[in-house]
Formats: C-alpha cells, structure tokens, sequence
C-alpha cells in the first residue's frame, strides 16, 4: 500500500467523522459504498469489520463532545443500547452467510428505502403515537439551557433492537441508522441532542 493510497484513506476517515458526527451517526453508510468500491475483492465480513470499527471510534469522539456540552440521556441511551447491543452482535455473525453480491444488493435497497422515506415523508406527525405510553424526560445542557421531551420508551426499545440487528449486519452501525434518528426527532427529541442513543454505547 502505496502513500498515496494511504492519504486518500486518510482524507476519506476525515471526511465520514467530520460528517458522521455533524448529523449524529457513526458515518457507515457512507465508508461501506467507498469501500465496496475501493476494494472489490473483500468479503462482507471484512468490509463491515473496517467500517464498524471507524464508526466505533468516530461515535466515542462524537459522544465526549456531546457529553461535554451536557447534551446526552444517558438514560435513554442505555435503555435503547440494552436492545441495539445484542442485536447488533447478532448482525456481526449474519454477515458471514451473506456473499459479496447479496450484500451489495441488500445495503442499495436499504439506502433507497431509507432515501425515500426521508424524501416522501419530511415531517413526522405526533398524532402517530398519540394514545401510546410516553416516557418524559429534562435535560440542562452545559449553556444552562432546560430541554423537555417525551417519546415512546418501548417503542424506542425495539426500533433499537431492528436499527442494530441491520446495523450489524451491513456495518452502519446503530448511530448511523437513519430509521432510529428518525424515530427519535418524531418523539420530540430536541434537535440539539445527539439524534440517537449515545454513539459510543451502540456500535
């Protein structure tokens, strides 16, 4: 491996973790298609395996900075990586049954869905889960600023459990699941706060 190959990796690392970060995910759904491309010999395992590493460590950066703003419910987070944690174990072993070519065709169809969900639907509306139990939760971030929300604690749970079961499986890692993100802003998650459970507590 050649320096300039190792520059242009490099570039791309900066590139997925500067961006990743910004909008709140581990950047996976962005390495895996450079990836495939880059390297069209490697397995799934092995692209996944790189690709859930660097989200690993671009969501622990992405966290401290949060949690140095004071702007993570930790409680949250845990209760949702208590469902993502598994899950996502459990995706890291499918990976193994898939070859090359259904796991590209598995990762295009799910980027086209999640794209034109987002596309189709840009705004969410409360009166979807109203009448479901609601779980209330404040937060003072580090500018002294109170922030009070409310969402759907059960459901969180097991869109959790879905977001890192897929995120295993295809190496998005749970933070870069636009599903949970979007979920999260529908139950009234300010827009300020990390738009998923804590990065670094779901991989």
């Amino acid at each position: 491996m050649d320096i300039g190959h190792l520059a242009l990796l490099g570039i791309i690392g900066l590139f997925v973790g500067v961006f990743g970060t910004l909008i709140g995910a581990a950047g996976g759904f962005i390495l895996v298609p450079i990836l495939l491309f880059l390297y069209p010999g490697e397995s799934p395992p092995v692209i996944t395996s790189i690709t859930l590493t660097v989200a690993f460590f671009n969501a622990v950066s992405g966290s401290l900075s949060y949690a140095r703003l004071r702007r993570i419910d930790y409680r949250s987070g845990i209760s949702f990586s208590l469902a993502g944690v598994p899950a996502a174990i459990v995706g890291a072993r499918l990976t193994g049954l898939l070859d090359r070519g259904l796991f590209q065709v598995i990762f295009g169809i799910l980027l086209l869905v999640v794209s034109a969900y987002l596309l189709l639907r840009p705004a969410l509306r409360r009166k979807t889960t109203a009448g479901l139990p609601h779980t209330t939760r404040q937060l003072v971030d580090s500018d002294g600023k109170a922030h009070s929300y409310s969402f759907n604690l059960p459901l969180g749970v097991t869109i959790s459990g879905i977001v890192g079961m897929i995120g295993g499986l295809l190496g998005l890692g749970g933070g870069a699941s636009c599903t949970c993100r979007r979920s999260l802003s529908f139950w009234n998650f300010p827009s300020m706060l990390p738009r998923q459970p804590p990065t670094s507590l779901l991989p």
